[in-house]
């Protein structure tokens, strides 16, 4: 009399597999891997949001001056991205080495609230040729600052926008009134260079 053999423990009612009490031999493997997965992929997630938030809530702080000047924005562009020149009319980077183009660093010498300078290296991020320039400095998180100008075209003269945002935990302690009251100066500087008056 032939042996029957018995499939018990292979074979079962798919619902069982389905709601986990039963896993098959042939789903170990995958399961396994896709736990493992799932276990490296949440501390990178977590960390990925953490930073996300931090990014959005970390301390900031921001300084603006506006002039306008009788003359089109094509003249002030020219004064704006001649760092030969900056010497002789910014108040605050009292000197400008390098060439602005987008992707350039540029050396500046930044004075300080107490009278000294020190040395910063600024990134160009972007340049809209008679409308905007943007440029970035620090250590993301630590302190970091987005310098922009804008210009804006009037009847008879161009708005000349100078802004800064500073964010990072360093924002904390620092206090950069100082550096919009020299912007405001170097704005009528500037103005002064351009028109004459």
């Amino acid at each position: 009399m032939p042996r029957l053999r018995s499939r018990v423990r292979t074979s079962f009612p798919a619902p069982y597999l389905a709601q986990g009490f039963v896993t098959s031999r042939a789903t170990q493997p995958r399961a396994a891997t896709s736990y493992l997965g799932t276990l490296l992929k949440t501390p990178i997630i977590a960390l990925i949001v953490v930073l996300s938030v931090l990014l959005i809530w970390l301390p900031r702080k921001s300084v603006e001056a506006e002039l306008v000047i009788a003359a089109p924005p094509e003249v002030v562009w020219t004064a704006l991205t001649d760092t030969d020149g900056y010497a002789e009319w910014n108040p605050i980077f009292v000197n400008v080495m390098g060439v602005m183009q987008p992707g350039n660093e540029l050396m500046l010498d930044m004075k300080l609230e107490d009278g000294r300078t020190t040395q910063v290296t600024v990134t160009v991020d972007a340049m809209q040729p008679y409308r905007s320039i943007q440029q970035s400095a620090g250590v993301p998180g630590i302190l970091t600052a987005h310098h922009e100008w804008r210009l804006a075209p009037l009847q008879g003269g161009t708005l000349l926008v100078q802004r800064e945002t500073y964010r990072g935990v360093g924002v904390l302690f620092y206090d950069p009134a100082y550096v919009e009251l020299l912007y405001l100066e170097g704005l009528h500087n500037l103005r002064q260079r351009v028109t004459g008056r």
